[in-house]
This record gives C-alpha cells, sequence and structure tokens, in this order.
C-alpha cells in the first residue's frame, strides 16, 4: 500500500503539531483515510476496499470510534444486529478487518461479526468432519465467524463443506475486553489454502486449511450476532454483541503483515519508523515435542500448563509441535510466539516471524515455514511425523528370531513411503540448502540405522536393522543433529517410553532433528523427559542448538 503511507504519515506529524485541535484533527484524519482508501480501491480497478463505518446508519446509537463515530451496542436502548450485503460472497481470496472494544466486566461470550449460510445435507447418517473444534449446529449452517470467547479473547471459527476450524486464542495475549479499542482481522487464502489471524496489527497464526474450497457464500453478513443463534437475530437482542464496533473493512485480496500493522499503526497516528537495520544472530534452537494428546494426559489443565512449563524453559527459538490436538493457540500464545496449524496433529510455533508457508504431502503428516531470522537470513523448519505402524518395539522384544525383511517390506511400504513423499516434495529446499538451511524435525515413529548397529546388538536384543526413514533421510543429506554431537555409547537418546518402565517391548529414539546447509553448526543436542510431578507425554522432547554462520561478505 504504497500510496496509504504517505498520507498517514502526513496526518500523523499534523495531530502532533496541533495537539489542541483534536476535534479537527479527528476530522482530517478521516478524510485522509478515506482518501488513501479511495486511491487504494481505484489502483486495484475495483469497488475495494469496501468500509462499513456506522457514520450515517439508522436507528443505531453512536459513540466516539478509533475512526469518527463506532456503534455502541452496550447498555444503550436499541441493540439489535445489523445485516448487510456480502461484498465478498464467492471471493478466493479476501481480507476482513474490524475494530472493536468491550467492557473488561463482560463475562459472555458472544459473535462480533459473521457470514453463516444455512445447508442442508442429505439424511444418510452422514456427519461433518469437525476439525480444531466444534461450531453450534455445524450440519445446518457453513460460513465464518468472529466472536468473543467468555474469557474475553477473541475467536474465529470457519466451516464448509463439512470442514470446520476454530481459533480460539488466550486472554493473556489476545483480549479485547479492557476498554480499549482492538483491530482483529483475519485473511482467506484459497490458492495458498490458509487462513490467516491478526490481533492489534500483528499476525499471530496461520492455519492451513485445504478442505476449505471455499468460506464466503452467503448472500449477506450480520454485525453484532449470528443467523445460528438460538434467537432470531432480527427480532431478538438476546445474543447481540456487548461492545463497541468501528470500521469493519473489506478486501478482495490477501493483506500481508506489513499492510496490517500500518492500518493498525495509522489509526492511532504513529509515525513510521524507517527499516531496522539487521540484528547480529549466532545461535539457532529447534526443539521437536509429541506432547502427547494435545499435552492433556495427566489433565486439561495441569498437563497443558506443564508442557508450557517445559516449552518454556526449553527456550528454543521454533517449536515442531506434535499431536497439538487443540493446544497450538494456548502455547504459541503462552510464548509470545507465532503459529502454524498444519493440521490437527502436527503444528510448528516461533519466536520469529513467518515468512511463508509450505504445504508439503499430507497436512497431516508434513508441512513447512521459512523463517525471518533477525540477520535478515533465512531458515526452513519443516514438521513431520510418520505412522506408527509397523509396530517393532515388542515383537523384537519378545521373539528373538522375527523376520528383518518382512519388518523391512513393511517398513517401507508405511513410513518410506510417507517420507519419500515429504523429500520429494522438500526437494527444492535441499537442493538450496546452502543458502537457506534446511531442518526436518519431529516424530518418526522408528529407530535409526545409526543405533541398531552390530556395535549396540545388546540394547536391541540382537537385532541390526537398517530403518528404512534414518536411512532415506541419510541419503539425501540430511544430518541427525543429536548422534552427530552424541555417540550411542555416550548416550541413546531415547525418547520412547518416558512413562512405561515395564519391560515388555525395546525403549527406541524415535524423535529427531535433522539438517542441511554450512551455515548450520550442531553445537548443542539434548533429550529432556523428565519432570518432578510427571511427565506430560509418552514421548520425550529432542532440541538442538546450532550455530549460524552466515557468509562473509
Amino acid at each position: 500500500m504504497p500510496f496509504v503511507s504517505p498520507c498517514i504519515r502526513r496526518m500523523a506529524i499534523t495531530r502532533l503539531v496541533f495537539l489542541k485541535f483534536d476535534v479537527m484533527i479527528r476530522i482530517v484524519r478521516r478524510l485522509a483515510l478515506a482518501v488513501c482508501l479511495t486511491i487504494w480501491g481505484i489502483l486495484a480497478f475495483s469497488q475495494f476496499p469496501v468500509v462499513i463505518d456506522f457514520e450515517q446508519e439508522p436507528h443505531i446509537e453512536t459513540t466516539t470510534g478509533v475512526q469518527g463515530k463506532a456503534w455502541n451496542l452496550g447498555d444503550v436502548s436499541y441493540r439489535m444486529a445489523l445485516q448487510k450485503k456480502n461484498p465478498i460472497k464467492e471471493q478466493d481470496h479476501f481480507t476482513v478487518l474490524l475494530w472493536v472494544k468491550s467492557d473488561a466486566l463482560s463475562r459472555e461470550d458472544y459473535v462480533i461479526l459473521s457470514e453463516i449460510g444455512q445447508v442442508k445435507y442429505p439424511d444418510d447418517g452422514w456427519k461433518p468432519r469437525v476439525m480444531g473444534g466444534k461450531l453450534k449446529d455445524a450440519v445446518h449452517y457453513e460460513g465464518w465467524k468472529i466472536g468473543v470467547q467468555k474469557d474475553g479473547a477473541w475467536s474465529f471459527s470457519a466451516g464448509a463443506d463439512g470442514f470446520y476450524y476454530q481459533y480460539n486464542p488466550t486472554a493473556y495475549r489476545q483480549s479485547i475486553r479492557d476498554g480499549k479499542w482492538h483491530l482483529l482481522g483475519f485473511s482467506f487464502d484459497k490458492e495458498n489454502a490458509e487462513i490467516k489471524f491478526y490481533y492489534d496489527g500483528e499476525m499471530k497464526a496461520i492455519y492451513q486449511v485445504p478442505e476449505l474450497k471455499a468460506m464466503s457464500r452467503a448472500d449477506s453478513i450480520v454485525i453484532g450476532n449470528s443467523v445460528d443463534n438460538e434467537q432470531d437475530f432480527r427480532t431478538k437482542s438476546w445474543h447481540s454483541f456487548y461492545g463497541e464496533i468501528d470500521d469493519i473493512t473489506f478486501f478482495d485480496r490477501v493483506l500481508n503483515r506489513e499492510e496490517v500493522s500500518q492500518i493498525y499503526n495509522n489509526a492511532f497516528a504513529t509515525i513510521e519508523l524507517d527499516q531496522m537495520e539487521p540484528e547480529s544472530f549466532s545461535d539457532l534452537k529447534v526443539t521437536a515435542f509429541n506432547i502427547f494428546h494435545g499435552g492433556q494426559e495427566r489433565g486439561i489443565e495441569v498437563g497443558k500448563n506443564r508442557t508450557i512449563e517445559l516449552l518454556k524453559k526449553e527456550n528454543a527459538d521454533a517449536f515442531v509441535i506434535v499431536e497439538t490436538y487443540g493446544s497450538g493457540e494456548k502455547i504459541a500464545d503462552a510464548l509470545g510466539y507465532e503459529l502454524y496449524l498444519i493440521s490437527s496433529n502436527l503444528s510448528i510455533v516461533s519466536r520469529y516471524p513467518i515468512k511463508q508457508t509450505f504445504p508439503i504431502y499430507k497436512p497431516f503428516n508434513s508441512g513447512g515455514v521459512e523463517l525471518a531470522l533477525p540477520n535478515g537470513e533465512s531458515v526452513v523448519v519443516v514438521g513431520v511425523w510418520l505412522s506408527h505402524l509397523p509396530g517393532y518395539k515388542r515383537p523384537f522384544f519378545k521373539n528373538p528370531n522375527e523376520d528383518i525383511q518382512a519388518f523391512l517390506e513393511g517398513d517401507k511400504n508405511s513410513r518410506g513411503q510417507q517420507l519419500q513423499a515429504i523429500l520429494e516434495d522438500i526437494r527444492p529446499m535441499l537442493a538450496q540448502a546452502e543458502s537457506i538451511p534446511v531442518i526436518v524435525a519431529g516424530d518418526f515413529n522408528s529407530g535409526s540405522h545409526l543405533d541398531w548397529t552390530p556395535e549396540f546388538t545388546d540394547a536391541h536384543n540382537g537385532y541390526i536393522i537398517p530403518f528404512t526413514s534414518s536411512v532415506m533421510a541419510h541419503e539425501v543429506g540430511l544430518v541427525d543433529s543429536y548422534r552427530l554431537i552424541h555417540t550411542m555409547d555416550e548416550k541413546d537418546g531415547i525418547t520412547f517410553s518416558v512413562w512405561d518402565n515395564k519391560l515388555d517391548y525395546l525403549r527406541d529414539r524415535i524423535d529427531y532433528i535433522y539438517f542441511k546447509g554450512k551455515k548450520l553448526q550442531a553445537t548443542e543436542s539434548n533429550v529432556f523427559g523428565i519432570h518432578p510431578k510427571g511427565f506430560p507425554s509418552d514421548h520425550a522432547g529432542v532440541s538442538t542448538i546450532f550455530n549460524w554462520k552466515s557468509e562473509k561478505k
């Protein structure tokens, strides 16, 4: 948005100089923003962006907003929701931004903005698949909703064609109930199968949503309520949002993070600072951790809190989380990181900004991100989960004459096929690993040919096994960081299981952090699997610290 910034910058300086003339400045800012948005729309050769600003809306009660008037849905006499034409119907790429404010004493959950259409599924016993949570009356409604949770954090849900997603951040990091204005938003990108979520100008999360082929099919939007509430929003204010709403803006494209940040800063007349110089950067720490059913096996709250405690202690720059199962938002917010939810199973949370994402093979098995490092360079992190079948820990423990070739054939047809597809998808990244290093980490559910060697048959009931996945990783130049640092006779690095001490199976190292690229030098690697009150997962986590070797200029 190169044409917006000069207008707003002049507006900002005016406000700082003539601070006493607040009313006049508000009008100037309003006009400046209108002119800038008009230019923006003309340049895009369309009617977008579409702004609902409540300046001339009849019947409603208004209050002072971020820009001019805002709609007051607080303790007022008229609290009926508004229904408007849907400006983004059938759009494949769009962004929605809105300003909201709510009282700190409010305690109920509400829908703030929604686009929900009623659908009828065949009466054949089929039910829509629910991803990331449940929606009320999911069988009958599709579309998207922005709302507020009971604890004050905002929320988002979307569904189409029987697939549903929810984003429920925490009040700790993303509350709207503090009496202040907050900018909420999301973008939908059909081509890249992504939804991005924004709070106060910052991108907080990215969801991979390959099942959502369309997300805006309804003819109208509802402001302050939703079609699928129990009480009719047209005649009842039972479920009307309790708070204030200002400018709702619809774009017919996916805004980038810089544009959303600028819109937020412009609203408060923040003077844009020059681009900061790259910072010095020496070490990158990565952790792979299967947290076991969302970290909830020790208790929905206790287990999750214990998991977050361990992650904070590790203090990695990027975490590959396996078995995320609804805990991604909580983990990311607790750490203050960005979240990439690849699937219900797999996610990556990062201290550093996510530059781009990479759909890889199947979302349940893999996905990747390119991270923007403080020194201006990048690194690719790929998360992996491979099948637990065929199992080998009990058969090889109980039977000293297990058929190794039969096992390897099954291994090749299961984990081998999965990893082969993953490696094929990341082949271009691996080819560029000398300039942008690649880290591949996660739960491979497999032993390593580097561990099951002739020298260590005593640890493996006499077996020597060239596991398919570790051999394949080695053949494409991926280095096993833990085994590079620790030889087998120094540390076995067992990651499964840290719970069960029964000697009826072979415990093994099945979680890995592989890497490729001359800029990465693995200096430390450790396994963590102890907590004084009980470890929350059956897998230990593994962490590796890399020294970053920048090219000399």
